[in-house]
């Protein structure tokens, strides 16, 4: 069955609203950082899993190391460097999401 037509008449249901914008430059931006401070913890994730890994068989073979020694250094290091980037990270989903609020996208 076909609905009535009207000629020259078009349906109205209320005032067209123009597109959302999928993103704002502000958002450009913070996607752009986000995906650096992913990379970065990423990056930062593995050298710490990868020393974590090596330790593990240093201290197999010559037992547990000195709090001094530059290798557990370099194990605190990435473990600090893993932690700043996933705060970063957290801190850019907040800012993402404010700013998509802002530009009425959420």
């Amino acid at each position: 069955m076909k609905g009535i037509e009207y000629k020259g008449v078009k349906p109205s249901f209320g005032k067209e609203q123009e597109p959302t914008p999928k993103t704002t430059p502000e958002l450009e931006l913070i996607e752009r950082d986000f995906a650096k401070a992913e990379r970065n913890a990423e990056i930062w994730g593995d050298s710490l899993r990868l020393l974590m890994e090596d330790l593990a068989e240093i201290e197999a073979k010559e037992g547990p190391l000195d709090p001094e020694d530059p290798r557990l250094t370099a194990i605190k290091i990435a473990a600090m460097r893993t932690d700043e980037a996933k705060t970063m990270l957290r801190d850019l989903k907040e800012e993402r999401y404010e700013a998509a609020s802002r530009a009425g996208m959420n």
